[in-house]
Formats: C-alpha cells, sequence, structure tokens
C-alpha cells in the first residue's frame, strides 16, 4: 500500500525529496552555499518574522551569518524591534529566496540568544563602519531627523579607530533552531516541488511529508 505521504522523487527538485529527512539542516546549508557560489543576487537575505507585544506581525530582511547542523544565525542589538519581540517570544520564522535555480525554504522555531564569546565573534568579522554604527547607533529609538548628519558624523569618527570598537552589550547573535522546514522549488517546466520536514521539539526526531504545489 502506497504512502500519501511519500516523497515523489521525479517530481521538480529531487534533491529535496532525496535528502531532506536524513539531515534537513545539511540540505538548507548546501542550497545555501550553492546559491553564494552563484552569487544570486543577495543570498544571505532572509526575511525575519516575529511577533510584536500586541501579536501582530512584523518583519523585516536581515543577513543570515551563519548556516549550520544547529540552525540559522542572525545579529541585531537586543534593544531593536526585533530584539525586544524576541526577548517577549523568542519564536521566529524566516525565508530564504534564491532565483537560480528558483528555489525558497522556509524556516520557523524557537530563537536562542548567543553566548558572549560567539556573539564576540560575530561582531568582529563586520566591517569599520559596520561597527561603529553597532556601537554609536541606538537601532529602532526615536530620533530628531536633524541629528541623523551628526550621528552618522560620529560613526565615521568611530570606524576610523576600529581596534578601539568592542562589541556593544545590547547586541548579539541568535539562533532560529528549527523545528519546521520547508524546501520549495520549481525546475524550467514549473513543476513545483514542496517537502516539509518538521518535529514537535529540537530534541525530536525529523518526520517528513510532501504537500501539493
Amino acid at each position: 500500500m502506497s504512502d500519501p505521504d511519500a516523497v515523489d522523487p521525479t517530481a521538480g527538485d529531487t534533491t529535496a525529496a532525496a535528502d531532506a529527512t536524513a539531515d534537513p539542516l545539511g540540505l538548507l546549508q548546501t542550497w545555501w552555499d550553492e546559491a553564494r557560489e552563484r552569487g544570486d543576487g543577495m543570498p544571505d537575505a532572509i526575511s525575519l518574522a516575529t511577533v510584536t507585544p500586541e501579536g501582530s506581525p512584523a518583519n523585516r530582511i536581515v543577513i543570515a551569518k551563519r548556516v549550520d547542523e544547529t540552525g540559522v544565525v542572525f545579529v541585531t542589538s537586543g534593544t531593536s524591534d526585533k530584539g525586544r519581540e524576541l526577548a517577549a517570544r523568542p519564536e521566529a520564522a524566516a525565508v530564504f529566496l534564491w532565483p537560480q535555480p528558483l528555489r525558497q525554504v522556509r524556516v520557523s522555531g524557537p530563537v536562542e540568544v548567543l553566548d558572549d564569546a560567539d556573539s564576540d565573534e560575530l561582531f568582529a568579522v563586520h566591517a569599520p563602519l559596520s561597527r561603529a554604527g553597532f556601537v554609536a547607533s541606538r537601532q529602532s529609538e526615536p530620533m530628531d531627523p536633524a541629528a541623523l548628519d551628526r550621528l552618522w558624523e560620529r560613526i565615521r569618527d568611530l570606524a576610523e579607530d576600529p581596534d578601539a570598537l568592542e562589541r556593544p552589550a545590547r547586541w548579539h547573535g541568535y539562533r532560529i533552531v528549527p523545528t519546521a522546514i520547508e524546501f520549495w522549488s520549481q525546475d524550467e517546466e514549473r513543476t513545483q516541488t514542496r517537502v516539509q520536514v518538521y518535529r514537535a521539539t529540537p530534541a525530536d526526531p525529523w518526520q517528513q511529508r510532501q504537500v501539493q504545489p
């Protein structure tokens, strides 16, 4: 008797069908690496969704700094809108989109704050102007428009001495630890494939199903 949730390896992008359950984070890392090697637009960009204190969705584009066997890592200030939202409700959803070949990956799950050593390492790899911005800017806080030029002047001044730039205590790395991942792809004939893997908690084994496109 056939399994109604079994993946058809002849449909769409068969890479997802073959590998998703065995190592879904490994497959995500492979797709991410391939997109970066091709230089697909902004291959590290993700649409990151959180929840406001009022229960409304909030979304923005951020850069994925790392994709590995533990999850998807990004950085932000803990006092930014998304930092405060994650502190109140540490869950998020993210979407990667790559045009050639056309692939999309949805990732969702709990979010954890990385330790100081890992956050320091992520801070250090940024360019001096970026690090200066992290130090000088109180991300998401209201400001007088007339003060913007002064803020940028301070950022440029700080960037002139990059060795003196230390990670602010409010700035962290964050990791989405996926409990659900969907691999979507479309081939040249517009045949689409959607393969979902999911688990109740990060400690549970992955399960898989294919859904209609």
